[in-house]
């Protein structure tokens, strides 16, 4: 969209999230995992100063990235996963496509991830890549609706989430 800015959050994330996305390539339908610290400081103060708990829960419809910092990992992924990646050189950094890939991406939050002490250090978050076409569609039509970010007739579903109802 011409004239949008990124928001801050998920653009300090997009080294961790090339890191797992380029691991995701590599097993071509299998997870690739990795932990997202919980914010420092300075993020805490930030999100403070703008109005925003990035501890808070995620309020993306369907609330799967658990909180507010998790989702934006997840924002950094799929924007350089649509962005990025070239089925032939994977993903390259400095070419931005001239149109977005359009193969799926799934990812899932879990679980938090403690120090000894018990103190919350991050929540767990992978990624793998999904074929298109046909099997993409089988998938796709095994959704519950409830899940569905498009409808079958290509309007916005339940989970869809557009950019001028952020915060951020």
């Amino acid at each position: 969209m011409p004239g949008v800015q990124r928001d801050p959050v998920s653009v300090q994330f997009d080294a961790a999230s090339a890191r797992l996305l380029r691991r995701a390539y590599e097993r071509k339908g299998e997870w690739a995992g990795t932990y997202v610290r919980n914010p420092g400081a300075e993020w805490l103060a930030w999100g403070l100063r703008n109005g925003v708990n990035l501890l808070g829960p995620d309020n993306a419809p369907g609330g799967q990235a658990r909180t507010r910092w998790a989702r934006a990992f997840v924002r950094s992924a799929f924007y350089q996963h649509r962005w990025f990646y070239y089925p032939s050189q994977g993903l390259v950094l400095g070419a931005r496509r001239n149109s977005p890939w359009g193969r799926p991406l799934q990812y899932e939050v879990g679980t938090v991830r403690l120090t000894p002490a018990g103190l919350v250090v991050g929540r767990a978050v992978r990624v793998r890549t999904q074929s298109g076409g046909q099997a993409a569609q089988r998938a796709a039509a095994q959704l519950p609706d409830s899940k569905r970010i498009y409808n079958d007739d290509g309007s916005p579903g339940p989970r869809f989430s557009s950019i001028a109802g952020r915060d951020w």
